[in-house]
C-alpha cells in the first residue's frame, strides 16, 4: 500500500510518493496547483559526470525510496548503498530542506560487501540533488533567484547557504528546479528553501529566509531608497589625489554610487596583487573611498572572485589545478537588428554577459557617446524605474566633446527617477522602443518630457545631430556637434528662429543671405516658427557646410 509523505505550512502543502515521485505542489491559499501536467519526476537523484566501477557516465540515479521519520526524510537510491539524510525546516514562511547526512543504508551496515570501487571519502556519485521539482510555469522565471511567478503566485527554490548549487532546466511549459550538494564542495550541512506564495509576499519570504540562514541581507538591501540609484563603474585607480576629477563627474551626472572594479585596485584577480598607485595597499584605497564618501558618494566593490588572470599568480608560473579555462562561443547564425537572443553553436550553460553603458569618444568606426544615445538608455530605464550602469574612465570621458551634455542627461533622468516625477501613463509610454523622447527644463525650470525624432542634420559627412521635436504648438529642435564644433547654413529666415543654450537662456542668431548662420558645438535648442516640422526636418537636411571659425570656443568636456 502507498504510503504518501505530506510536508505542508500555511501557505505549501508538498505531496512525495513513497517512491519519492513528485505527487503535488500546492499554494493552499488559492488551491492553485504548482506543479506541471503529466510529469514523472522523482524529488532526490544523483549524478555521476565520470564512471564508476566499470560504468561509463554520466549517469543519473533516481531515488527509490523515501520514508518521514520525525523532521527528517530517509531517501535511498536504486544500485546505490547511500542513503541521504534530509532534515526539514518548517516556518510559516518557508520549508527548509537541510541535507544533513549521507550514510550507508541498513544492508551495507549489516555486512553488506562493499563494492571494490566504493571509498568513504570519494561517493560513487559527483552530485546529489536533494530536491528538484518540476514547476509549471508561469509567464515569468528568475534565473538569479530560482523562481517562477505570474501576478498571483511564485514558486522558489533558494539556496540557504553559499555551497548549495541551486539551478533549473527551462523546458516548454515547465522550470525543473534542483538543488544539489556538489562532492568537491560540500557534501552535508547545506540546504534550500521552498517557498510557495502569493507574488506580492515573496520578498517578504526571501528576507525571512535570508535573516534565519543569515545570508547577505538581500531584501532589504533591495528595498534600500539607494537601491534604485544608477551608478558608475570605475575601472581605473581612484586615489587621494585624483579622488576630486572623480566627485565633479559623479556630481555632474547626479550619480551617487561609483563602483570600484577589480582593476581599479589590483594588478590581477585572483591574489588581487595592489596596483603601484596603492603603496601602502588598503590604506590608500581607504584614504580615496572617505574623499568620496564626504563628497556624499558610496563606494561598492565589483570583484570576480571566480575569475584569475592569465599573469595571476594561480596560472603563473604553475598553473592552479583547480582552474576552469576561458570559454570561446561561435554565432550559429548572422545576427539581425531585431535579434533578441544570441544563437551559439557550444553550449553556453553557466555563462553570463555583462550588461553595462560604455562611454567611448568618438573615433573612425564610432559615433562615441552622445546625447541622443544616453537619453534613449535613461529614459526607457525610467518606464521601468529601472536604474542604469555606465563604465567610464576620465581618459575618455576628457576626449568625448559631448561629456558634459551626456552628464546632463544622466543628471535629469536620476531627479526624475529620484522624485517619482513619471506619471504612470508616461512611464508606459517610455516602456515602449518607440517614439523616442527627451526631458527638458522648461522656462520655469520645471522637467518638461516630450516625444522626440532622430533626424539627419547636414549633408552626409556632418557632424552634427539632433532631435526634433513639438511643444506649444511650434517646432524645436536639439542639436549639438557629435566630435567639436561646426558651422552650417540652413535655409531657414533667421526671423523665423530663436537659439537657447537652455530653455529660456537665449543666444543671438546669425542670419545670412542664403539663410540662417548655425553655430554647432554643445547641446543647443532651436525654436522655429511658422514653419511645420517637415519643413524643419528638410532645411536641416539639406544645409551646408561652412568652415569653421578659428576663434570658435571649444566646450570643456568635464565640468
Amino acid at each position: 500500500m502507498r504510503s504518501d509523505i505530506v510536508i505542508e505550512n500555511r501557505e505549501t502543502r508538498l505531496v512525495l510518493a513513497d517512491d519519492a515521485r513528485v505527487l503535488s505542489l500546492l499554494h493552499r491559499p488559492t488551491q492553485t496547483e504548482c506543479l506541471a501536467p503529466g510529469t514523472d519526476i522523482r524529488a532526490f537523484s544523483t549524478l555521476q559526470h565520470r564512471g564508476y566501477g566499470g560504468n561509463i557516465g554520466p549517469r543519473v540515479v533516481p531515488a527509490s525510496e523515501v520514508r518521514r521519520e520525525g523532521d527528517r526524510l530517509m531517501v535511498s537510491f536504486a544500485s546505490l548503498v547511500n542513503r541521504a539524510v534530509i532534515r526539514l525546516r518548517i516556518t510559516e514562511a518557508y520549508i527548509g530542506f537541510i541535507l544533513e547526512k549521507i550514510e550507508g543504508d541498513a544492508s551495507f551496515a549489516a555486512g553488506t560487501a562493499r563494492p571494490a570501487y566504493y571509498n568513504e571519502d570519494t561517493l560513487p556519485f559527483d552530485e546529489l540533488i536533494f530536491l528538484q521539482l518540476p514547476v509549471k510555469a508561469r509567464g515569468r522565471f528568475g534565473d538569479w533567484l530560482n523562481v517562477a511567478w505570474d501576478d498571483r503566485v511564485a514558486v522558489n527554490l533558494l539556496a540557504t547557504d553559499p555551497f548549495t548549487r541551486v539551478d533549473a532546466v527551462s523546458e516548454t511549459g515547465r522550470h525543473l528546479l534542483r538543488a544539489a550538494a556538489v562532492n568537491q564542495i560540500r557534501r552535508e550541512g547545506i540546504g534550500a528553501a521552498l517557498i510557495v506564495t502569493d507574488t506580492a509576499h515573496l520578498l517578504d519570504r526571501i528576507d525571512q529566509v535570508e535573516d534565519d540562514f543569515g545570508l547577505p541581507a538581500g531584501v532589504r538591501s533591495r528595498r534600500r531608497p539607494e537601491a534604485a540609484l544608477s551608478y558608475w563603474k570605475v575601472n581605473d585607480p581612484v586615489t587621494a589625489a585624483n579622488a576630486d576629477r572623480y566627485i565633479r563627474v559623479a556630481r555632474a551626472g547626479g550619480l551617487r554610487n561609483i563602483l570600484l572594479y577589480h582593476r581599479a585596485f589590483a594588478r590581477t584577480p585572483g591574489h588581487f596583487p595592489w596596483r603601484e598607485e596603492y603603496p601602502h595597499g588598503e590604506s590608500d584605497l581607504r584614504a580615496a573611498v572617505d574623499r568620496l564618501a564626504e563628497a556624499g558618494i558610496t563606494t561598492g566593490l565589483h570583484l570576480h572572485f571566480t575569475k584569475a588572470h592569465v599573469d595571476d599568480a594561480y596560472v603563473r608560473p604553475v598553473p592552479d589545478r583547480r582552474l576552469n579555462l576561458r570559454r570561446h562561443f561561435t554565432l550559429a547564425r548572422i545576427l539581425a537588428p531585431a535579434d533578441s537572443e544570441i544563437e551559439v553553436l557550444e553550449d553556453p550553460s553557466n555563462s553570463t554577459l555583462d550588461g553595462w553603458i560604455q562611454f567611448r569618444p568618438p573615433g573612425r568606426a564610432t559615433l562615441g557617446m552622445q546625447p541622443d544615445i544616453i537619453e534613449y538608455a535613461t529614459s526607457r530605464a525610467a518606464g521601468w524605474d529601472c536604474p542604469i550602469s555606465i563604465i567610464a574612465t576620465l581618459r575618455d570621458l576628457e576626449a568625448t566633446p559631448r561629456t558634459a551634455d551626456n552628464l546632463e542627461v544622466i543628471r535629469r533622468w536620476e531627479e526624475v527617477r529620484e522624485k517619482h516625477w513619471l506619471t504612470a501613463e508616461q512611464q508606459r509610454e517610455l516602456q515602449r522602443a518607440s517614439p523616442e523622447h527627451t526631458l527638458l527644463v522648461n522656462e520655469a525650470g520645471q522637467f518638461e518630457l516630450v516625444p522626440c525624432l532622430p533626424i539627419p542634420i547636414g549633408p552626409p559627412a556632418s557632424t552634427a545631430r539632433g532631435v526634433l521635436f513639438e511643444r506649444r504648438d511650434s517646432v524645436w529642435v536639439a542639436f549639438w556637434d557629435t566630435r567639436g564644433t561646426s558651422r552650417l547654413m540652413v535655409r531657414l529666415p533667421t526671423a523665423q528662429l530663436r537659439r537657447f543654450r537652455e530653455l529660456g537662456r537665449e543666444l543671438a542668431v546669425e542670419g545670412a543671405a542664403a539663410g540662417t548662420v548655425l553655430e554647432v558645438s554643445d547641446r543647443h535648442y532651436l525654436h522655429v516658427r511658422g514653419a511645420t516640422a517637415r519643413e524643419v526636418e528638410t532645411a536641416l537636411a539639406t544645409a551646408t557646410t561652412l568652415p569653421v571659425r578659428p576663434s570658435a570656443p571649444s566646450t570643456p568636456s568635464i565640468p
